[in-house]
């Protein structure tokens, strides 16, 4: 009986598994708009944003400073699979 009850929350951890997964991505993709909003009505408002610059090349930056602190994180050993 008990070992049954093991099997079944196994399982339900596993299918967890996925959902957090999912939910790990859904949040860095939203705190990656947010930071990018915050960071294009910053510069906006402070005037450092070029005349002919809008959202698109303040996303485009964003994207290289995540790859930039990714090729860091991979150069210095932090990346781990798994």
């Amino acid at each position: 009986m008990f070992y049954r009850l093991k099997q079944n929350v196994d399982v339900m951890k596993h299918k967890n598994d996925n959902l957090d997964d999912i939910g790990m991505v859904f949040g860095y993709l939203l705190m990656f708009f947010v930071f990018v909003t915050f960071l294009y009505f910053i510069l906006n408002i402070l005037g450092k944003l070029p005349e002919s610059w809008g959202y698109f090349y303040i996303f485009l930056f964003g994207v290289f400073l995540i790859f930039v602190g990714k090729g860091i994180q991979y150069w210095l050993g932090g990346y781990r699979n798994g």
